[in-house]
């Protein structure tokens, strides 16, 4: 299971990238779709109301590198890699569908905002 970001990131050089890459976390969510948990990448900074990032398919939490910072000033902001997507695990065992991503969120959500 991945649980360390690849050594390519340690060559960023945009400030904004590099400060984004530290927060990085990864965390283990159990679904229906493998019986294994599927290592995930997020972010989650600041205090307040959550906000919930959710990049585009083919994209990564790098999207709001930007973004992230100026919203937690005044809020938690949560961003995470989708199913396959970014850091987040492609595992052999799902599907790639977008049945088995919205499961993914909806249970990334559940386990780590527990707001649902």
């Amino acid at each position: 299971m991945t649980t360390t970001l690849p050594t390519d990131t340690q060559q960023l050089t945009e400030d904004t990238s590099v400060a984004l890459a530290r927060q990085i976390r990864f965390a283990e969510i159990t679904t229906e779709l493998t019986e294994q948990p599927i290592a995930t990448s997020y972010v989650c900074t600041g205090v307040g109301k959550p906000i919930v990032l959710i990049p585009g398919f083919d994209s990564s939490i790098f999207e709001f590198r930007r973004l992230v910072p100026q919203l937690a000033t005044a809020a938690q902001v949560w961003a995470m890699d989708l199913l396959g997507f970014g850091f987040t695990e492609r595992t052999s065992g799902a599907a790639m569908t977008p049945a088995a991503i919205k499961q993914h969120l909806y249970r990334f959500l559940q386990q780590l905002l527990g707001k649902l």
